[in-house]
């Protein structure tokens, strides 16, 4: 939202009220099915203990995240961003999200729109700057 108020021109919140809406509709799957999920996974595949890694976490956050893709997928199916045609920060909000499936072992490749998405949201030179891949 930051970047959205600061570069006002580049319309990266969109430029209507239903744009506005779509992009917080996708920001807030993010962080309400997408995040938990991954953080799920994370926390009890690498960041906690052995000891105090449960799988039976791991197989819900699994199956949680297998769900919420299959939403992304279908969206994704259809448009070439989150909130429509336009990159919007509901991209920018989702993808860092998503960048860690190698990492954590998850499998993006049933998923080829949000592959495909992912792939370009990548290629932007900002995620370069960003994050520093």
């Amino acid at each position: 939202m930051y970047l959205a108020a600061s570069h006002p021109e580049k319309h990266l919140d969109g430029t209507s009220p239903r744009e506005r809406a779509e992009v917080a509709r996708w920001m807030f799957f993010g962080c309400a099915h997408l995040g938990p999920a991954v953080q799920q996974i994370f926390a009890h595949t690498m960041r906690l203990p052995p000891e105090k890694r449960l799988p039976q976490v791991v197989e819900t956050a699994r199956a949680d995240l297998d769900r919420s893709l299959k939403v992304l997928e279908q969206r994704l199916a259809t448009v070439p961003h989150l909130a429509g045609e336009a990159f919007s920060i509901a991209d920018i909000s989702v993808a860092p999200i998503l960048s860690a499936a190698p990492m954590l072992s998850i499998d993006l490749s049933p998923f080829g729109a949000v592959n495909g998405w992912l792939g370009r949201i990548k290629a932007r030179p900002t995620w370069g700057r960003a994050t520093g891949m």
